[in-house]
């Protein structure tokens, strides 16, 4: 889990003080967690797998805004 959870927090391009905030679990937590160093109580892997599921969707949705906004900016400068 310890990998698992450093993997998905950097492909969301999180760091680990951006996660401590959306899930209220200390940065030194997340950090020792990674390493092998201690474990998270199962209220906190709780909180950090919905910060991290919500910031994927955050992600998500913004990706689907640009995707729509995109061709709307390419016929605004198209001449008419």
């Amino acid at each position: 889990m310890t990998t698992d959870l450093q993997t998905r927090r950097t492909s969301l391009r999180l760091s680990q003080s951006a996660l401590a905030r959306l899930s209220g679990v200390s940065r030194f937590k997340i950090c020792q967690f990674e390493c092998g160093g201690s474990n998270l109580t199962q209220q906190e892997i709780a909180r950090v797998n919905i910060a991290i599921s919500d910031e994927a969707t955050r992600l998500r949705a913004a990706a689907t805004s640009i995707e729509e906004t995109i061709p709307s900016l390419a016929n605004a400068s198209t001449p008419a």
